[in-house]
């Protein structure tokens, strides 16, 4: 104990003890009372050394975590506090238990007094002003908005950064994260791996209350080796720690035993459930020390939260009526609330609202929270009177409240939301909650917006054009958040209200349409999109909006002839609208839909998309179209162009964060197409991790990580991934052919040439009902090598004949390239040799002239291999440079399986001086199939990684174990990593 803290113990005792007439006794044991926590903190020391270590060098991201009331609050308070830790700065936000929380709500809390140490802030800062009112004079003037939402919350998450940066040594401490709102759990994502370099972030939260998908359970996870880390668990107390802090929290050493068992079995060792009960029942109660039968009965029911409860109305019942009152608005209240709140909720007089607070303050039912506002003890308290308030005693103290609230400026929207609910006042609830949706979405909390409106809509008495009005919102913000996937049950009985105007139905089927095909139902969507148009036509720019987009060929339904249509249709309808910035999204379509149709006035079409002026969103649909436009050109093989244009769309500057994003996972694939594999993987996951929602471009940086994984005989990783994009439908259109060829060629290797070409099929099914051959790239070769291999030569001529009639002479190179292969396959298979080598040839110099050297390599291995019979050195020689431009690659499955060809033909060259012999060491064989045993392959796994036979691995297998001295698989990953160890290793 400190000796000030030992000295404010002692002054309170002798207060209680005086038998002076300065103050009635039961006042100073009111006081005492109020006080009584434990004066020093139990059972956390190692905690506290931790925290001060880590502290003592920022920038330190802390994390502390533990159930309610084990001590979380007390343990940074202690750290805070301790003798030597000098900070000037310290800033502190809690989040609110309220369904109504508010975006962002407990970092704008600590910031509202920030004092930034130094001046100068960029302009970015500025879009701070109207949520940190408090700081006005320090802010630049606020920027215009931007038009796309991820970045305008990128820019806001930049100026919060700054802020903090600006902060010097300070500590920046946000509690109870497990209520913490969306946007706040994705900004602490944003900021932990750029900590400003004098900060001390210290988060405390409830693991087992967080949502499964919570970004705060990865905070520590890739933050940068500058930035100090610390995370701590907080367990209960053991028996002899609730003794201890018994004892200290009542001045004796006398704690029984049976009070201990009491106190520790009823409380489990949260030290809050001690301190509270000791408290409640007084510190001189000697029944209490002695744990006689009341006290038993109280102890014996020690149940979080039921005793807290139950004490808790037990003092409450103590006070005067004045007292009750203002301890129950206070409950209802929510949040710490002020003497004036308080008092017009409760009806009194100030007179009498001043001595009620006083009362209630000595009983230790409320407390002070900073700012002269005030509430319960704890949340656990405030539950307890809350939940027995009769209702309408209830809804008559959240009407006042809000009537209260009303006057304050600003307005405290997600406050009055919660009150004029709870008051059961549905007009003025239906106001706010729309208002607190507007607030949320223009701060780019999609997720929070969805949910206040979500709850209008399900309100009876909200009129129809209201709830229409509402329903287009709600679509909107379901759409921008990508999460909200039951959005469409929730608006479709209102399209058949005959009461919504036309047009008001129309705009809402165009934004049901337009989720639904981001959610999969692209049929469902294009039908609800059509039908809107019928009712569009006082609305020219929703038209026209519908109409591009149906003419995306981006999705699974329609096909390009009739994508061409609705464009043109789409061009007349917006020049109606003089709309530019939806021109240039025009534009950008047109050209995607006749490059992806192989048609050369794409490439016009490409120099015809207009240049954006300064208007925000004509650049952010310069960046859409651009980006849009590379895409195509990946997937038609006009590498270098697809690489120029997304390097365009990333020099549109950084407030296009989306189309950034999106440009980047085309640059992905570009680099697994031109064979840039080293540090892909790695590249992939970041840009992965980056993306707040789930969103299309994902799912085609999970496809290209299933390929690369693959390629390099990580097999059962790739199936798993692959498999389940294929399921779930999860990849954009253009990419289900990387999916189902990865997949089929998987099967292949497996020797299940029936699932294969059943997986290829699809993805060809899917071209040819979009009239989209350019795209069988990925999928017709292997449905080919499928049909040939079940004995069907006669249905893969059938797919090489539509493939060759829709190419023609398009202009798709890779596609083209494709093509060749295919009738390499079927040549070979009807023993035409010669005929096979020369596709196989061409098809070699059209890969390498994109470039695809994986392509190449397997164009060459083809080659090698069906020359074997007939110019046995001229395919051994072919077999070995595919073999090595595998291994180039780092694809070591493709690579294995040229290898086992050489061996089933016997053209692997036996050393010079015979096998090499290992002796004791594992052979690079018998080590690799021991390091994928030990990631938990099985036999038959292995083989298919190696592309050798199940035998020869259970022989690799039987001499890895035996040399590593282990009798079992689980040993293996421990062993061989000792053996690498070893010195010579």
């Amino acid at each position: 104990m400190t000796r000030l803290k030992a000295v404010q113990l002692e002054n309170l005792r002798q207060e209680v003890r005086s038998d002076g007439p300065s103050e009635p006794a039961s006042f100073a044991r009111a006081r005492l009372r109020d006080r009584l926590s434990s004066p020093v903190l139990v059972g956390r020391q190692d905690e506290l050394d931790s925290l001060a270590r880590v502290a003592s060098g920022p920038p330190a991201l802390i994390v502390v975590e533990g159930e309610a009331g084990v001590g979380k609050t007390r343990l940074i308070e202690e750290f805070l506090d301790a003798p030597g830790f000098e900070v000037p700065h310290r800033y502190r936000g809690v989040c609110q238990p309220i369904a109504e929380r508010f975006p962002l709500g407990p970092v704008l809390e600590a910031l509202r007094s920030a004092e930034p140490a130094r001046t100068g802030l960029s302009p970015v800062t500025g879009v701070l002003r109207p949520l940190l009112p408090e700081l006005a004079p320090l802010l630049p003037e606020s920027p215009e908005p931007l038009a796309d939402p991820a970045a305008e919350r990128h820019r806001l998450f930049r100026a919060i950064r700054e802020l903090i940066g600006a902060l010097g040594r300070s500590v920046v401490v946000l509690e109870d994260l497990h209520w913490a709102d969306e946007q706040t759990a994705e900004f602490l994502r944003f900021l932990s791996p750029e900590l400003p370099e004098q900060v001390t972030l210290v988060c405390t939260y409830r693991r087992d209350e967080l949502e499964a998908a919570s970004p705060l359970y990865s905070l520590t996870a890739r933050l940068p080796d500058e930035i100090a880390r610390l995370e701590l668990t907080l367990g209960p107390l053991d028996r002899e720690q609730v003794r201890a802090l018994a004892g200290v929290i009542l001045d004796t050493e006398a704690i029984s035993d049976q009070l201990a068992d009491y106190l520790f079995e009823g409380s489990a060792g949260l030290p809050f459930v001690v301190e509270e009960v000791l408290r409640l029942h007084g510190p001189g109660e000697d029944r209490v020390r002695r744990g006689d039968a009341g006290a038993r009965r109280s102890l014996e029911d020690l149940a979080v939260p039921k005793p807290v409860r139950d004490l808790t109305l037990e003092r409450l019942g103590t006070l005067r009526p004045t007292a009750q009152a203002l301890v129950r608005a206070a409950a209802l209240a929510g949040l710490p609330a002020d003497e004036a709140l308080l008092r017009r909720m409760s009806g009194l007089r100030s007179d009498r609202a001043a001595s009620g607070l006083a009362e209630a303050l000595s009983a230790g039912l409320l407390i002070e929270a900073g700012g002269s506002r005030f509430s319960l003890r704890h949340e656990l308290a405030r539950q307890a009177v809350e939940q027995d308030l009769p209702a309408p005693l209830a809804r008559r103290l959240h009407l006042r409240a809000a009537r209260a609230l009303e006057e304050e400026r600003p307005k405290p929207l997600a406050r009055l939301v919660h009150h004029y609910r709870a008051a059961g006042r549905t007009k003025e609830w239906i106001r706010y909650a729309e208002a607190v949706s507007d607030r949320a979405a223009s701060l780019h909390d999609e997720a929070t917006a969805c949910r206040f409106l979500r709850e209008a809509l399900r309100v009876p008495a909200v009129p129809p054009v209201r709830r229409g009005k509402l329903a287009v919102k709600f679509l909107i913000q379901a759409f921008n958040s990508g999460a909200e996937q039951d959005a469409a049950d929730v608006v479709r009985p209102l399209l058949d209200d005959d009461r919504l105007a036309p047009a008001l139905r129309g705009e809402l089927g165009l934004h049901l349409g337009h989720f639904l095909c981001q959610t999969g139902h692209d049929a469902e969507g294009y039908a609800e999109i059509r039908r809107s148009l019928d009712r569009l036509h006082s609305r020219p720019a929703l038209a026209a909006t519908a109409m591009a987009f149906l003419a995306q060929p981006f999705f699974r339904a329609g096909n390009f002839d009739e994508h061409l249509r609705w464009l043109d249709r789409a061009v007349s309808e917006a020049r109606r609208s003089r709309d530019r910035a939806l021109r240039i999204r025009l534009s950008g379509d047109r050209a995607c839909t006749l490059l992806f149709r192989g048609d050369p006035n794409g490439w016009q079409a490409i120099d015809e998309i207009p240049g954006p002026g300064s208007d925000v969103e004509e650049m952010r649909q310069a960046a859409r179209a651009y980006g849009n436009v590379a895409d195509a050109l990946l997937h038609l093989g006009y590498y270098p162009q697809a690489r120029e244009l997304v390097e365009k769309t990333l020099a549109t500057g950084e407030e296009y964060l989306r189309e950034h994003t999106i440009a980047r996972a085309t640059a992905v694939q570009l680099d697994f197409a031109l064979g840039n594999w080293n540090g892909l993987e790695e590249r992939a996951l970041a840009l992965l991790e980056e993306g707040e929602d789930r969103r299309p471009h994902h799912a085609d940086l999970e496809a290209v990580l299933g390929l690369l994984r693959l390629a390099r005989g990580q097999v059962r990783a790739a199936a798993a991934g692959l498999e389940r994009l294929a399921e779930e439908d999860l990849c954009g259109v253009a990419m289900v052919p990387w999916v189902s060829g990865g997949l089929a060629r998987l099967r292949l290797a497996e020797q299940k040439p029936q699932a294969a070409r059943a997986e290829a099929a699809r993805a060809v099914a899917l071209i040819e009902r979009k009239g989209a051959w350019t795209w069988a790239t990925e999928a017709a070769p292997v449905l080919v090598e499928s049909l040939v291999s079940l004995g069907e030569p006669e249905n893969a001529a059938a797919v090489i004949g539509r493939f060759g009639e829709a190419i023609g002479d398009r202009d798709a190179p890779a596609a083209a390239a494709a093509l060749r292969v295919c009738r390499g396959l079927l040549a070979e298979a009807e023993g035409d040799v010669e005929g096979a080598g020369r596709h196989y040839a061409g098809a070699e110099r059209r890969w390498q002239a994109l470039p695809r050297p994986y392509e190449a390599a397997r164009a060459r291995e083809y080659r090698g291999r069906c020359l074997l019979p007939t110019r046995r050195e001229r395919g051994r020689r072919l077999l070995v440079e595919a073999m090595d431009a595998y291994r180039e690659l780092g694809a070591r499955w493709d690579a294995g399986r040229t290898r086992a060809t050489l061996r089933r033909n016997r053209l692997v060259a036996p050393h010079r001086a015979g096998r090499k012999g290992y002796g004791s060491e594992l052979s690079p064989r018998e080590r690799e199939a021991a390091e994928l045993a030990s990631g938990g392959l099985s036999n038959s796994e292995i083989a298919l990684s190696l592309s050798v036979s199940r035998s020869t691995v259970e022989h690799h297998m039987s001499a890895a174990m035996r040399k590593l001295g282990v009798r079992s698989r689980h040993e293996l990953g421990a062993r061989l990593e000792r053996a690498s160890a070893a010195p010579g290793a």
